[in-house]
């Protein structure tokens, strides 16, 4: 059985570590996995399994030199070691020996050129989960290794009492989940795009923005929800199934983020039928929300408007849309994924 350590900076709840614990438990059975986490570990997701050992060194983060010991000393124990953004470990590939070295390719935390100067020659490929990352690094004569995400759907279960009460009134459900974040999430255009919509519904319709997650600027996007009059509920972060069960009921899930990688909520939302209505990214690729004639992108919080109203007005448009998602979601299975990452590293 091989054993692959993984070093990653943050080990948050949704976010960085998506990829990673996809992964693992992809391959929780034909390898041991060694998860590192350097800076910070605050995440509600649990990895139960014997064949894998989370090791959380972030309380040593002031103490670099001893961070280096550790990694180099678990080294010395596995055949292959992926790297995801985090700066100690970048700092050390080319003093540990194994006999592969990979490093995940994410659009935060670091420049995908930083990563590139750091790690090139010394790494056997970067792991890319978006189109535009794989051409960017292929185009600079690296090994570049394109695997796109797949949707981890779980279990079925109970209806949720309290997710019930959140969705099922009169109102549109319009769902947005991440980081309230303005610098990369661009939530300080929701009030914008949902205001627009909220003027120009149909009569007898209204719209209830229901936001899953937290962060820095919640206070702020609060305030400028409450200004436009917009019915907003913020539920804080919740567990993936709950996640699920909200995309599951609503009518449209609003992604204004100014850049990502491969959003994995975009295909989580396209699994259960959930329209994206998504900022048009070179990582949210237009081969993957682009429905024939029909289009989620944007540019504009007015194009944003107009598409969510474009859902609202026309019933038979939007289930058109929800049953596209749902075949667009099926090119994106864990079977595909797990074969790739057999091929790499067993």
């Amino acid at each position: 059985m091989k054993k692959i350590l993984i070093v990653v900076p943050y080990f948050l709840t949704g976010g960085v570590e998506t990829s990673i614990v996809r992964l693992i438990f992809l391959l929780q059975n034909k390898a041991h996995f060694y998860l590192v986490i350097t800076q910070k570990y605050e995440s509600e997701i649990e990895l139960i399994s014997e064949n894998i050992s989370i090791i959380n060194i972030s309380m040593f983060r002031k103490i670099p030199i001893l961070q280096i010991f550790i990694i180099k000393h678990l080294s010395a124990r596995v055949d292959i070691i992926i790297n995801s953004f985090d700066r100690v470990t970048q700092r050390i590939l080319n003093k540990i020996q194994t006999a592969k070295k990979y490093c995940f390719v994410r659009n935060n935390h670091i420049s995908m050129d930083e990563l590139y100067n750091v790690n090139a020659g010394i790494v056997d490929g970067f792991i890319c989960n978006s189109l535009s990352a794989f051409y960017r690094y292929q185009s600079k004569g690296c090994r570049a290794i394109y695997i796109p995400n797949s949707v981890l759907i779980p279990a079925p279960r109970e209806s949720d009492h309290d997710v019930n009460l959140i969705v099922e009134d009169e109102s549109i459900s319009i769902i947005y989940v991440g980081r309230i974040v303005d610098d990369s999430k661009g939530v300080f255009d929701l009030p914008t795009i949902l205001l627009r919509v909220k003027n120009s519904l149909p009569l007898g319709k209204k719209i209830r923005l229901i936001i899953a997650g937290d962060g820095n600027d919640r206070a702020q996007l609060e305030s400028l929800l409450s200004a436009s009059g917009i019915s907003y509920l913020v539920t804080g972060v919740l567990p993936r199934e709950r996640v699920f069960e909200l995309l599951v009921k609503a009518y449209c899930i609003v992604i204004p983020s100014r850049y990502e990688g491969m959003p994995n909520v975009v295909l989580e939302a396209l699994s259960v039928g959930c329209p994206p209505v998504t900022r048009r990214l070179s990582g949210v690729t237009d081969h993957l929300l682009e429905f024939g004639d029909e289009t989620l992108l944007f540019d504009t919080t007015t194009e944003a408007a107009e598409n969510i109203l474009n859902l609202i007005r026309d019933s038979d448009y939007h289930e058109k849309i929800r049953d596209k998602c749902r075949e667009k979601a099926k090119e994106f299975s864990t079977d595909v994924e797990r074969a790739n990452y057999e091929r790499i590293f067993l």
